[in-house]
């Protein structure tokens, strides 16, 4: 028996994450581990999984325990993936950086294995407005968090020279933020 307002009470979208990943039931139960029965039995609503079940699902689905309550193409379903391509942009980013690249050699890149479609590098350049906005403003908002969560004076130390590291970085690139701290799109 459960208490109210658990977890357990709350509906699963496993069905609907496995359909948004594009896998069986098959593949889902190779995947976690899982007998294919367990599967069925869980996505008709027969069966309530235990929490290391849970788990496993969760990890064969590549997302979190608790997004598992949530349908898949919502905006709690995007946000995990929006953190995972965060991090993977950031390896990319470290990765080109280690060769002398940056993003002007990138564009030359793109430009001269798409040159042929104008279309898609105006549709390129428009995801990448929209994706910088959307990343500078994480940018701004975690630096305050991170000020916030920081463990001792040395740690909010090196925070904020981060932050000022990598406005003075965008300054040479000739990038300009407002705001007197730069801290302001």
């Amino acid at each position: 028996m459960t208490d109210k307002g658990t977890t357990r009470d709350m509906p699963l979208f496993i069905e609907d994450w496995r359909a948004y990943r594009n896998l069986t039931q098959r593949e889902l139960a190779k995947r976690s581990g899982l007998a294919l029965t367990t599967i069925n039995e869980i996505e008709t609503g027969k069966r309530q999984p235990r929490p290391s079940t849970l788990h496993r699902l969760a990890a064969a689905l590549d997302t979190d325990d608790w997004n598992l309550h949530n349908p898949a193409r919502s905006s709690y379903g995007i946000l995990p993936e929006v953190v995972r391509l965060i991090e993977r942009l950031g390896q990319a980013a470290s990765e080109i950086a280690i060769i002398g690249n940056d993003g002007r050699g990138l564009a030359r890149f793109y430009s001269a294995n798409h040159a042929e479609n104008w279309d898609a590098a105006l549709e390129a350049r428009t995801a990448t407005q929209e994706s910088i906005t959307l990343l500078l403003g994480f940018w701004q908002e975690l630096g305050p968090i991170l000020l916030d969560q920081a463990p001792d004076d040395h740690a909010r130390e090196l925070v904020g020279y981060a932050q000022a590291h990598q406005l003075a970085v965008w300054r040479r690139a000739g990038i300009e933020l407002g705001g007197a701290d730069g801290a302001t799109l």
